[in-house]
């Protein structure tokens, strides 16, 4: 099955939903309906959507969705919640229901507006880099939030500044992300020339499913 791809569909930014594009400022107690729409740039409409927004705390609303899905109304209901920013003011976010994670963003391009953990979908952009790159990129990532230099191999020791549940993460993640690097490589390096150098793993994942999870 072809993966979404989260261009085609409609996108919904909650916290310029809350903020009216940064018009208001939400208070306790406030209430708010807007009509979202969008548009090809053909100049056809792409969709419309109902948003009305109730603001129950400082930190906490709540996301009414009212729009029509092929021709039959559709009512989808997020919790709110605000966080601080870094100089100030607060950003709002959407929980999703599924993961419990909180979202910036609930996207509508497969059918009822979720998130994109949800989904599974992936940008045009995405799709066009090699699966190398993405994981070598992310271990670079993780490596620099561990304070280490880009070459650095094994588990970097934990920074006098990060706190231990935040660095057992961040060394989980560079260790499974490290695995999966290792069999891209070998998977590409099977297809090119036949020798399979991931002590027989390689073939197997071909055939299956891609790359394996640890």
């Amino acid at each position: 099955m072809r993966k979404i791809t989260l261009d085609e569909g409609n996108v919904l930014t909650v916290h310029r939903v809350v903020t009216g594009h940064g018009e208001r400022r939400p208070d306790p107690g406030d209430s708010f309906h807007d009509v979202v729409t969008w548009w090809f740039r053909s100049g056809k409409l792409s969709g419309r959507i109902g948003c009305a927004v109730e603001i129950h705390a400082v930190d906490a609303g709540s996301l009414f969705l009212d729009y029509r899905l092929n021709g039959q109304p559709v009512q989808q209901t997020f919790a709110l919640v605000a966080r601080p920013c870094q100089f100030g003011g607060r950003r709002w976010y959407a929980r999703c229901p599924q993961t419990g994670r909180t979202v910036s963003k609930l996207y509508g391009c497969a059918g009822t507006f979720q998130s994109r953990r949800v989904i599974d979908g992936s940008y045009h952009s995405q799709d066009r880099v090699p699966m190398t790159e993405k994981l070598r990129d992310r271990e670079v990532w993780l490596l620099r939030r561990l304070g280490a230099d880009d070459s650095a191999r094994g588990d970097p020791p934990k920074p006098k500044w990060m706190r231990w549940p935040t660095y057992s993460r961040l060394a989980l993640e560079l260790r499974a992300v490290r695995y999966r690097y290792g069999l891209a490589m070998a998977r590409d390096l099977y297809r090119l020339t036949g020798h399979d150098v991931s002590d027989g793993q390689a073939p197997e994942i071909i055939a299956r499913t891609g790359i394996a999870m640890p």
